[in-house]
């Protein structure tokens, strides 16, 4: 096969810029051991004619004009993974949040005791101030106005779940399925790991969370991805967040091995 990867642009990668190259140059690598012919392009040199010439695209880009490029090349019978209008509908938080609702997937409630996260609904998080954490009223109408000051119109609103934070890391129809506490490791990517504290390790069923997952892939129209969960102290899981493609830095070979698996098996 004739295969296109595209980079991530760098200001949908805060804080993660080398992390998901690094994710991607691990699928292509892999993908020419195994006998296929890989082209690595960064998202500005991509052109219509260009993409129509491969077998099959595998993109990480997040950029309005790259994804249109990409819906077009679908059209024409290219196969692209992860779907453009999939990462679309993952890069719009508040529609993807209001499609998860409705499809049964155990997102926070709005409302809550302990304070809510208010999220810009519109596009991926690209600033710390695009997640803001509300402990009363007040906060929450101020952080509203400043969101809408700065253009943002669209909020999510989740109420804050005590718990332990989870991070998990999939590709829909393999076997693969990892998750990681941020607090065993000091890992923080805009430093909101800290609400919830040190991890207790709670215990839940893992296999239950990647059929929900699962699921929620499925929804978005994307085959691989990752997130944010909320585990509390009776074993029940809420998503947090759920993204397109993430770097999957503490897992990047296996999880290349199984986005490998992917792409072959839907090629």
């Amino acid at each position: 096969m004739t295969i296109c990867t595209i980079y991530r642009e760098e200001e949908f990668s805060p804080n993660s810029v080398e992390k998901d190259k690094l994710i991607l140059d691990a699928v292509s690598n892999n993908l020419r051991k195994a006998g296929h012919d890989v082209e690595a392009h960064l998202a500005t040199e991509l052109t219509p004619s260009m993409l129509g010439s491969f077998d099959i695209v595998f993109s990480m880009a997040r950029g309005v004009h790259t994804l249109a490029l990409l819906r077009e090349a679908e059209k024409g019978g290219v196969k692209v993974i992860n779907s453009a209008n999939g990462v679309a509908q993952c890069c719009h938080r508040y529609e993807l949040e209001r499609l998860l609702r409705c499809k049964g997937i155990a997102v926070p409630p709005e409302e809550g005791e302990n304070g809510v996260w208010l999220k810009r609904g519109d596009i991926p998080t690209q600033y710390k101030e695009d997640i803001v954490f509300c402990h009363t009223e007040e906060e929450r109408i101020e952080t509203i106005k400043a969101f809408r000051q700065r253009g943002i119109d669209e909020v999510v609103q989740q109420a804050h779940i005590m718990g332990d934070l989870v991070k998990f890391y999939g590709v829909e129809g393999t076997d693969f399925f990892h998750i990681m506490y941020p607090t065993d490791n000091n890992y923080s990517k805009l430093g909101f790991e800290e609400a919830n504290g040190q991890a207790q390790h709670y215990a839940f069923d893992i296999n239950k969370m990647k059929q929900m997952t699962d699921f929620a892939a499925q929804i978005a129209g994307i085959k691989v991805y990752g997130g944010d969960a909320v585990v509390t102290d009776k074993g029940t899981f809420y998503i947090i967040d759920f993204n397109d493609w993430p770097s999957f830095s503490c897992c990047r070979d296996e999880a290349a091995e199984a986005i490998v698996q992917c792409i072959i098996h839907n090629s």
